[in-house]
């Protein structure tokens, strides 16, 4: 189960592969989720 602090920050839904998640789905104590943030206007990060 997600942390509810994580759920606040981000809402219950993340972009998998193919398509929406439920956070609760990829989250766990046996799962590791990683989140990948980018700034497409910001020249360092394109």
């Amino acid at each position: 189960m997600a942390h509810p602090s994580l759920l606040k920050s981000i809402g219950d839904t993340v972009q998998g592969h193919e398509g929406p998640v439920q956070l609760n789905e990829v989250c766990g104590p046996d799962k590791v989720l990683g989140l990948y943030f980018s700034a497409h206007w910001c020249p360092p990060c394109r």
